[in-house]
């Protein structure tokens, strides 16, 4: 008997520690119907969104990864910049990634996991952190560019400062 109350008390004190939890993102608590339907929605924007998720923001925490990728989605629908993601993501010297040539490969099950968060921030499935929803640039915290000091400063997620450029204005694409 008291052999069987240790082995359960090592099987349950062993899985509590072993146990992972599952990286989950914030849902909205009423899911939105996506605002064009499956399929007219360009899954080569997506994998662009997914890409730039995973080498601007792959180690983040989920509410910076999706700020991040807000920041993608808000420059795309600005005039000024290009509408479509990919153009954005590769627009000359705006995400730093894209200016190395020798680029680490993305593990498989990381991109599908950020190609679901991607297209969940594309079809609008997201619960975007309010501090950042008008975000339009960021930076990680250890540098200090100078163009940012003619912005708004919003907010702090992980290691990035997210900003507003007041300039901009922001269509609903």
């Amino acid at each position: 008997m008291k052999l069987k109350t240790i082995f359960l008390i090592f099987v349950i004190f062993s899985t509590l520690v072993y146990l992972k939890p599952t990286k989950q993102y914030i849902i909205s608590e009423t899911p939105r119907i996506p605002k064009e339907p499956i399929s007219k929605i360009d899954f080569k924007e997506v994998d662009c969104l997914a890409k730039n998720l995973y080498y601007e923001a792959n180690t983040e925490p989920i509410e910076g990864i999706i700020a991040v990728g807000i920041v993608t989605v808000n420059r795309a629908k600005a005039k000024g910049y290009p509408n479509s993601l990919c153009k954005v993501v590769y627009q000359k010297a705006q995400f730093s990634w894209t200016l190395h040539t020798e680029l680490k490969p993305i593990p498989n099950s990381r991109f599908q996991e950020l190609r679901k968060v991607a297209y969940d921030i594309v079809t609008n499935q997201v619960r975007i952190p309010e501090s950042v929803r008008e975000a339009t640039h960021y930076h990680t915290f250890r540098v200090h560019p100078v163009w940012n000091k003619s912005m708004e400063r919003l907010d702090r997620i992980g290691a990035h400062v997210f900003f507003k450029d007041s300039k901009i204005i922001l269509t609903e694409n």
